[in-house]
């Protein structure tokens, strides 16, 4: 909404091989669970900023940044004479810097397009022309001045040529009293020729109104500005542009929106997560409507676009529950997980305890000599003499339990190769190893090695400078149930699950997706879909085969094309891979999971 359209990912792996991954959790590349969905949000992004980058921005209000009054008031802690020292004060400054963001705030919420005006900028490229203060390509015809007690003689004179053309020059709050920091009635000429204004935002917004020209109005259903409300206002030759946002993070907010002047253009409602466009108050001066908590409505006015459809809201006040499923059939994307992140380590003839892996790390980077090598990134290690010829060989044991034979199952090693591998003392071909997650990561089918009971997984390997070891996982068609010890028990897998985390019905490390099956009778209604509070990245949904618009964010509602007669309602709940790789352990050694799930969900009904 303030004209940041550019996307910048985080980052994308070469590979999530070792240890390092940890550092940087969120990224985009095939490793991921999303990574197939996110043309989802780019594909939104890059509609919504080709709207967001025609034509040019409207901004009638240019504030003054005080960045040189504020550095004066900054009274930073020094030594003094005696040896002593005076302590730092920033009371002046948190009380300017308040003000400055309460007037910034307040031009915003009103509807204004604003920008920020760096004095060194003002004095590179600022000049007046036609009664307008030109930064560049920008005109702007009122200049707010917030209350700073200091600005540069330059900007001085630029306000006073300004005011003097006609410009609209506002002084807000406190009036200025220094230049450079010395004393000037200058000012005092400067005031008489401007608008003196109170920094009182009801005051302020309508002083605003009365001064700055505008096209439309966006107000509340009480008729004054909503907070937490901002625009982002462009104009393309004849047609208008507006971003309207809410940011509040809790809050619905009801909204009137207002053309003014002597035509009454047709406004184009846009979706940028589809493309779609649909019309609205065709002929009408006033457009209603409510945004959710961090909630945004893309407009259109002016534009000669071909015949639209009318928009409908959905609105399910008035509706009734039609379904509420609680009992779903599923369908995972990948195998299950139960990582194995505690190991005994046997090295040089030394039996050590079973351990968790961060510790066994730690032991081995001791025992070796390769304390610190953790700080290093690989491609220096490798020409780096401090650590050649550490490490050695190292056997590695981990257990867990079966309480039934899964169908398919393998072992899946990260950050250590090992030379050989046995399973309940049955030697393990390394050879059929394929990849899981990532291409350096081997996976090792295991199945026809396991036992109902305990069972012991062994393996060597070589451990030196390189080696980023992380937890074993094992992987198959299965579920975990996790003890009290916090170890996981191979257990059946569930029939159907609930909207409840799946963390907590035998998925507790799975970080792929589970698809949700369901089916709902249509009739002579039209039936809307709301998640209460899906935990997901995403949730994708269809309707008898037919993909609908991915849910990202709230309201989680969406209209469902059904037809008369059953119809199979399928929600694919897209994870991460935060249980898998970065879950962390309580005190009592139980994992700490992000609960990934459906939560409740409500088919509704609303006669046609």
């Amino acid at each position: 909404a303030h004209g940041v359209t550019f996307f910048c990912p985080h980052h994308a792996w070469h590979g999530a091989w070792g240890r390092r991954k940890s550092d940087f959790p969120p990224n985009f590349n095939y490793q991921q669970a999303y990574f197939a969905d996110l043309p989802a949000i780019n594909n939104y992004f890059t509609r919504l900023m080709v709207a967001l980058t025609a034509g040019d921005p409207v901004a009638p209000v240019l504030l003054l940044h005080p960045i040189e009054a504020a550095g004066a008031m900054h009274r930073r802690g020094v030594m003094g004479m005696d040896g002593g020292t005076l302590p730092e004060e920033t009371g002046a400054l948190e009380q300017a810097f308040a003000a400055f963001y309460r007037i910034l705030d307040t031009i915003l919420t009103a509807g204004y397009g604003c920008d920020l005006g760096d004095e060194g900028y003002l004095a590179d490229l600022g000049d007046v022309e036609d009664g307008m203060l030109r930064v560049g390509a920008m005109r702007y015809p009122v200049v707010a001045v917030p209350p700073a007690a200091t600005w540069r003689p330059h900007t001085f004179a630029l306000l006073r040529d300004f005011a003097a053309r006609g410009g609209t020059l506002l002084f807000i709050g406190d009036p200025p009293t220094e230049l450079d920091g010395v004393p000037s009635d200058d000012w005092l000429a400067l005031l008489a020729r401007a608008r003196h204004i109170s920094d009182d935002p009801e005051q302020l917004w309508q002083s605003l109104d009365a001064v700055v020209p505008h096209c439309f109005t966006l107000r509340g259903c009480d008729g004054a500005p909503v907070p937490h409300t901002y625009i982002n206002h462009r104009r393309d030759g004849t047609a208008e542009t507006l971003f309207i946002t809410n940011s509040d993070d809790d809050a619905v907010r009801e909204y009137v929106l207002t053309w003014l002047g002597d035509a009454s253009p047709s406004l184009t409602r846009w979706e940028p997560i589809d493309g779609s466009s649909a019309r609205i108050n065709q002929g009408c001066r006033t457009y209603r409507f409510s945004l959710p908590p961090n909630g945004s409505l893309l407009l259109t006015a002016g534009a000669e676009e071909e015949a639209l459809p009318v928009y409908t809201p959905i609105t399910l006040e008035g509706t009734e529950v039609a379904a509420a499923p609680r009992e779903w059939a599923f369908t995972r994307s990948e195998p299950n997980v139960l990582v194995l992140d505690r190991m005994a380590v046997t090295v040089d003839d030394e039996a050590w305890p079973e351990l968790s892996v961060w510790k066994v790390i730690g032991r081995l980077n001791s025992h070796f000599g390769l304390t610190g090598v953790e700080r290093f990134q690989p491609w220096t290690l490798a020409r780096d003499d401090r650590y050649t010829g550490a490490g050695g060989p190292v056997t590695i044991r981990q257990q867990f339990t079966c309480a039934m034979m899964p169908e398919t199952a393998a072992l899946v090693f990260d950050g250590i190769v090992p030379d050989a591998l046995h399973v309940n003392g049955t030697p393990v071909s390394l050879a059929r190893a394929g990849w899981h997650w990532d291409r350096a990561m081997r996976a090792v089918p295991v199945t026809d090695a396991l036992r109902v009971g305990e069972n012991v997984v062994e393996f060597h390997a070589h451990y030196d400078r390189m080696t980023e070891m992380c937890a074993t996982s094992l992987i198959g068609d299965f579920a975990v149930r996790l003890e009290a010890d916090g170890r996981g028990t191979v257990v059946p897998e569930p029939v159907t699950l609930t909207g409840a985390p799946w963390t907590e019905q035998g998925y507790p490390y799975y970080s792929g997706a589970i698809r949700y099956r369901t089916t709902v009778t249509g009739a002579d209604h039209s039936l809307y879909l709301r998640l209460a509070d899906p935990v997901a990245v995403l949730v994708r949904v269809a309707v008898n085969d037919l993909a609908l618009s991915p849910l990202m964010w709230s309201p989680f509602e969406t209209a469902l094309p059904c037809r008369p007669g059953d119809n199979v309602i399928e929600l694919n709940v897209v994870s991460s891979r935060q249980n898998t790789w970065y879950f962390r352990r309580d005190a009592s050694g139980c994992p700490m999971l992000h609960p990934y799930g459906l939560g409740p969900v409500e088919i509704l009904a609303a006669s046609k």
